[in-house]
C-alpha cells in the first residue's frame, strides 16, 4: 500500500495535480498543493490543453506532438505516461513551446504554457567528460519541471570504447530537492533537440539543475 501510494503522489507531482488519480486519494503530497491549478470547472474548460485554439491537435496527442508541430522532445515513461515538448503552429493563440504530460490515450494532464504571458520554458545544457546533459524546464507554483537528456561516459580505460550511459526523462524539483523522477522506458522518440531549443528558447545555462 505504501509503494502504491508513493507512486500516486509522484505521478501527481509530474502532472501538476491538475487531475486527481482514480485511486481515491483526496489529498495532494506536501508541497504539491501550491503547484496545483486553482481553476473553477468553467476555467478548467477554457484551459483545456491545446484544445481551446486547435481542437484537432488534442485528439492527435497520443504522447506525441501533433502534425505540423516541431518536436523538441518526446518519450514514453516507465510510469505509463508520456512527455512531449512541442513548438505549436503560428496561428492565433499559438506559436508556443509547450510541455505536455499524461496518458497517451487521454488528454494531457498538464500542458504548459497555455498562452504567451504564462511564461516560457528555459533551455540549459552543460558538457560532461565524454558526454553532456540538456534540460528544458519551467516553474509552476512551488514546483519546477525538468525534462532532460543525459549522456555520461562510463568507461575511461585507454583504447576502449566510451560505453556511454544515456538517460532521458522528467523530474519535479521543490526547494532544491527532487520530488519525482521518471526515466523514459527505452522507447525515446526524440531526446532534447539542442538545435530547435536554441532556436526557439535560447540558452540559459545558469538555470541548469545539478542532480545525482
Amino acid at each position: 500500500m505504501r509503494i502504491a501510494t508513493g507512486m500516486m503522489l509522484t505521478t501527481c507531482l509530474l502532472a501538476g495535480c491538475s487531475k486527481s488519480e482514480d485511486s481515491g486519494q483526496s489529498k495532494a503530497p506536501a508541497g504539491a498543493e501550491s503547484a496545483a491549478p486553482t481553476t473553477t470547472p468553467s476555467a478548467e474548460a477554457e484551459a483545456s490543453p491545446v484544445a481551446a485554439s486547435t481542437p484537432d491537435e488534442s485528439k492527435a496527442w497520443g504522447g506525441k506532438c501533433a502534425q505540423g508541430e516541431e518536436a523538441l522532445f518526446t518519450c514514453s515513461l516507465k510510469n505509463g505516461r508520456a512527455v512531449a515538448v512541442c513548438k505549436t503552429g503560428e496561428g492565433a493563440g499559438q506559436g508556443l513551446v509547450q510541455y505536455r504530460y499524461g496518458k497517451p490515450d487521454a488528454e494531457p494532464e498538464l500542458s504548459w504554457p497555455q498562452k504567451s504571458d504564462d511564461g516560457k520554458l528555459t533551455f540549459a545544457s552543460v558538457p560532461y567528460s565524454g558526454g553532456g546533459e540538456a534540460q528544458l524546464s519551467f516553474a509552476r507554483g512551488a514546483a519546477r519541471y525538468i525534462v532532460y537528456s543525459r549522456v555520461v561516459r562510463t568507461n575511461f580505460k585507454a583504447g576502449e570504447p566510451n560505453d556511454p550511459a544515456i538517460t532521458d526523462g522528467v523530474m519535479v524539483v521543490e526547494n532544491g530537492k527532487v520530488k519525482a523522477n521518471y526515466s523514459c522506458d527505452g522507447q525515446v522518440s526524440k531526446p532534447v533537440d539542442v538545435n530547435l531549443t536554441t532556436k526557439y528558447l535560447g540558452n540559459d545555462n545558469e538555470a541548469f539543475f545539478y542532480h545525482d
